[in-house]
């Protein structure tokens, strides 16, 4: 008895895979992922995973990142040039070869539609990346540019902290600069997160630019996480060491509870969806631009008082310049490389930041080397 239901079991089983394969398909690509610069052409292979009874027509479609159909006939701005149809015949499992051409910058999705019947199990989510550049070197050259900066502002927060240690002393340095420069890395890593981890801001900032890259990569998330905690660390030495009569001011601290009323205020609207996440996340990095140029002006204004930049370190002021350099440098390569501004004005607080690390830097280091400069002598960093 028991070897009769084994044996119409693994009958059932056979059957049930022989009509399986008969009935259904899946569709592979190979390569999975093409990169290509504007002008070039490249072939890449699709093919079903068993052969067809039948001659069976197909055809390759684009996709943009939002996931949204590209019709080449309509559109002036295709990434890849016009695809062909293709046929696969019957009782034949190789796979065809089709030639690609890089048209213009961005980046698409090809996928397949069947002109048959056949079932594809698979056709809506097998699908082949292309992304097209104006030029290679320029794309190594935007992301070099990025790390560069990284390295930079990175650097950049330790020669405060190692001049407040050295000397065991914040004299000279500002503690709303310090207590903003915390809130500010705080709302710039939250930004960074949004758009770089979150699928919904992503989602909605594809719908907006479609063709463009993310304006924030892994190099930016790294570097606002690691500013958060040096620019806390640094904080917190004004708990430890001599101040001489230094404290927070009453504005800094208004400031801070009118931060907090515009958080709750953005993130209701946003939750109500009255304004779309990402806006939402986009205003709320108008905060670290804010905070960035407040912060900024207590220590200019402290020099200029003091007529002295000591307690003030030029290092940090060096290393943050050459960051804001190479920030906007690598906007403008993406810009370029991918003739989109969405590389640029996607990420307005990147934008910001650049430019006002570049002004003020160039303030404190006419102070520190024109104006003060008999008495800068004792700042080693």
């Amino acid at each position: 008895m028991l070897s009769r239901v084994l044996a119409i079991f693994c009958f059932l089983y056979s059957f049930g895979r022989n009509v399986r394969s008969d009935d259904s398909y899946e569709v592979y690509f190979e390569p999975k992922s093409v990169f290509m610069e504007v002008g070039e052409s490249e072939v890449i292979k699709v093919g079903l995973n068993h052969s067809v009874d039948y001659y069976t027509e197909f055809h390759l479609t684009q996709w943009d990142r939002n996931g949204r159909e590209i019709i080449l006939e309509d559109s002036n701005h295709a990434v890849v040039d016009f695809i062909s149809d293709f046929s696969i015949e019957g009782d034949n499992i190789k796979p065809a070869f089709i030639n690609i051409w890089a048209k213009s910058s961005g980046k698409v999705y090809l996928k397949i539609k069947t002109k048959d019947d056949l079932k594809i199990i698979n056709m809506n989510t097998t699908q082949c990346e292309v992304t097209v550049v104006r030029n290679r070197w320029v794309y190594m050259l935007q992301i070099i540019s990025g790390w560069l900066y990284f390295g930079a502002w990175t650097i950049s927060f330790y020669p405060q902290f190692l001049l407040n240690w050295k000397r065991k002393s914040v004299v000279g340095f500002n503690f709303d600069f310090a207590v903003l420069n915390v809130i500010g890395f705080l709302y710039y890593s939250i930004y960074n997160i949004g758009l770089f981890w979150i699928p919904l801001i992503q989602k909605q900032y594809f719908g907006k630019y479609p063709f463009s890259s993310l304006p924030v990569l892994l190099n930016d998330v790294v570097f606002s996480f690691h500013a958060l905690i040096i620019s806390s660390m640094t904080a917190l030495q004004i708990l430890f060491f001599e101040r001489g009569g230094q404290r927070v001011s009453n504005m800094c601290k208004g400031l801070i509870v009118l931060i907090g009323i515009y958080t709750i205020v953005i993130c209701i609207l946003g939750g109500v969806k009255v304004v779309l996440w990402l806006e939402a996340f986009y205003l709320l990095s108008h905060v670290k631009l804010f905070i960035s140029f407040v912060k900024y002006t207590p220590q200019a204004v402290m020099n200029f008082r003091r007529k002295s930049t000591v307690g003030w370190s030029i290092g940090n002021i060096i290393l943050d310049f050459s960051g804001g350099v190479f920030s906007i440098a690598q906007m403008l390569l993406i810009a370029y490389n991918e003739r989109s501004i969405g590389g640029i004005i996607g990420s307005p607080v990147k934008l910001g930041l650049g430019i006002l690390s570049i002004g003020f830097d160039i303030l404190f280091m006419i102070q520190h080397w024109c104006l003060y400069r008999s008495s800068s002598n004792d700042n080693k960093f």
